[in-house]
């Protein structure tokens, strides 16, 4: 069986699964893993675990984080040797793709890749991954994302994250229109005073 990436290095067999892992076959030229559909399903059924609320993972764990060799392109499955379906898996404001074959459910992870899915949480939910609800949340998150982005280069570094502070102690305020309220009204008054 091929490996996905080099395409010219052979997996070596299956090494068994271990309670952190499915089985899987590694490629000892990139140090990338093949896990096949089947054999991550009954491990991902073995012990399943709730997902991270809301789907993604708001922690920033990104100490370390380097975007592993080869993740540049699309893998070809080893087992059906169509094109690798990728989905972006976000570590802080940089990332990782993850591969999966559309047919046989096959998974291709680089060098490292494993790691940063179980420092996500996110090892038993790889098929949810590459679902529309989950594309839909992380263009949500990198949407706001930029809107921070944003907000800090015309405000400026410290106003903008007090600003940021601030809403977010709002956020579940039981009087949060009130203190909206009264800061559109400073503003329009401050207009009044000095326009």
């Amino acid at each position: 069986m091929l490996c996905p990436k080099s395409r010219d290095g052979e997996l070596l067999p299956k090494v068994p699964a271990t309670a952190d892992r499915p089985p899987l076959r590694p490629c000892p030229q990139d140090g990338g893993w093949w896990i096949d559909g089947e054999d991550y399903r009954e491990w991902q059924q073995a012990a399943p675990t709730a997902l991270p609320e809301g789907g993604l993972v708001e922690g920033e764990v990104t100490a370390g984080f380097t975007v592993p060799p080869g993740d540049e392109k699309a893998g070809l499955c080893p087992e059906c040797g169509r094109i690798l379906s990728r989905v972006r898996v976000p570590v802080g404001d940089r990332g990782f793709y993850l591969e999966r074959c559309a047919t046989c459910n096959g998974i291709w992870c680089d060098r490292g890749e494993w790691e940063w899915l179980v420092a996500l949480g996110l090892t038993r939910h790889i098929p949810y991954l590459f679902s529309g609800r989950w594309q839909a949340q992380l263009r949500e998150r990198q949407r706001l994302q930029h809107e921070k982005q944003t907000l800090r280069a015309a405000l400026g570094q410290p106003l903008a994250d007090r600003l940021l502070t601030v809403l977010a102690e709002l956020e579940a305020h039981p009087h949060r229109e009130m203190a909206l309220n009264y800061l559109l009204q400073g503003l329009r008054r401050e207009e009044h005073l000095h326009g």
